[in-house]
């Protein structure tokens, strides 16, 4: 029996191995399509690559799970990235098709044990602050001239004032005539400030853990409004019931309301952040997550026959682009594109599968609504990444507090 139990704990470490490998070619920016970063070989080495790692992760889970029956909440985990993908190739104008591999890919994943889940957060967790560190020094070489060799390759949307500074294919930076923003291994700084964000909301911020300040450095460099906020979201949120800090908390809003708009540093990156955090009366100065063209239509949307299913997915995108120079990505264009009914199926329904998943653990919960929040800006949730990322972080989470609580059949041991 002891020898089965270590046979299996095996194979769940290789399927770990080959998720985390999947998660990480799948952020990685060499794989944008339309980006000149890389070459040509590495990207079909990583497209084969990712191909015989989806066939071994299918491979062992028909061995683990051959015999086991599947919880109700993870099947439906495991299901919504197929309705997903499903629901927009059906209900579709214009799109570029989200490939068969992703939903295959969150399926197989959703389904895993939590010792296969939590393992893989932890190595992507590695990878993150290692790439983070790297994009840090990268950035000091940068600017001060320290002489790490790079080369210069154009932004994968192809204006020509945006560029990357593309350090050995594994470390990035993006550069306009006035920004200098870490991407770490990712193709845009507000990813990399986004998922770094996710990472430090849910927990208090441990001064002495090195690799907590090495994210909020490489955060600070992303100059992500993303990032600031789900900081901020997230100290709120853990301080909801303690009232001595919400009056430090509305002192320091209110100073900040007062102040933002007089202060000015020698640095324009940040002070560009600085007005981004700016509120006027029409909200914060920052929100960048739409179009005078995406709101108008957003407007009639919902006052039309197709406020109920849309106009079908991709069709925001391809009216934006005839009148903006520039796509947005935010959640208004899953409205007009998929309508109330998609929205909330598709949106909604899935917060309540990762709610009960958290199993009433406070961080594990934290960071489900923070995620929820993020969606705004960033409406990725069936992207193999962030899907994994969700799936992954939860357990590992629920493994590592120090609260002592046994929630449902998760017992929580003291870290």
């Amino acid at each position: 029996m002891v020898a089965i139990q270590r046979h299996i704990c095996g194979y769940e470490r290789i399927i770990a191995f080959c998720f985390f490998l999947s998660i990480s070619i799948s952020i990685w920016a060499v794989r944008t399509p339309h980006s000149e970063l890389g070459s040509d070989l590495l990207r079909a080495f990583l497209a084969g690559l990712f191909y015989v790692l989806l066939i071994t992760e299918y491979a062992i889970s028909l061995f683990l799970y051959r015999r086991g029956r599947i919880k109700r909440i993870l099947f439906l985990t495991a299901l919504w990235p197929v309705l997903y993908w499903i629901y927009i190739h059906i209900w579709s104008f214009e799109m570029e098709s989200l490939a068969l591999t992703s939903p295959i890919i969150a399926f197989i994943f959703a389904i895993q044990n939590d010792n296969v889940k939590k393992n893989v957060f932890a190595l992507f967790k590695k990878l993150l602050i290692i790439t983070s560190l790297i994009g840090i020094i990268c950035y000091l070489s940068y600017v001060f001239g320290l002489g790490i060799p790079y080369t210069i390759a154009p932004y994968y949307d192809g204006r020509p004032y945006q560029n990357y500074v593309n350090y050995f294919n594994i470390s990035f930076l993006y550069i306009n005539s006035s920004s200098i923003r870490v991407c770490g291994i990712f193709n845009e700084p507000g990813w990399l400030g986004t998922t770094i964000g996710l990472l430090l909301c849910y927990e208090k911020f441990e001064i002495k853990k090195v690799s907590n300040w090495i994210l909020l450095v490489a955060g600070l460099m992303t100059y992500s409004l993303a990032f600031v906020i789900l900081l901020v979201v997230g100290f709120i949120i853990r301080n909801i019931t303690e009232l001595k800090k919400w009056i430090a908390i509305a002192i320091c809003l209110c100073a900040i309301l007062v102040l933002l708009p007089h202060i000015k540093t020698d640095n324009p990156q940040l002070n560009k952040l600085i007005t981004r955090l700016e509120f006027t009366s029409s909200g914060l100065k920052g929100n960048n997550r739409s179009s005078s063209t995406v709101d108008e239509l957003l407007s009639e949307t919902m006052t039309s026959k197709r406020f109920m299913f849309g106009y079908g997915d991709g069709y925001a995108e391809y009216y934006n682009g005839l009148k903006e120079y520039k796509q947005v990505l935010t959640i208004k264009t899953e409205l007009i594109n998929l309508g109330l009914i998609g929205t909330v199926l598709l949106y909604i329904v899935p917060f309540f599968f990762f709610w009960k998943l958290s199993h009433k653990n406070k961080k594990a919960m934290l960071f489900v609504i923070c995620f929820w929040i993020s969606l705004y800006q960033r409406p990725w949730l069936y992207i193999v990444s962030n899907y994994m990322l969700i799936l992954s972080i939860i357990p590992y989470i629920q493994a590592t507090t120090k609260e002592k609580h046994c929630l449902g059949r998760y017992r929580i041991i003291p870290a």
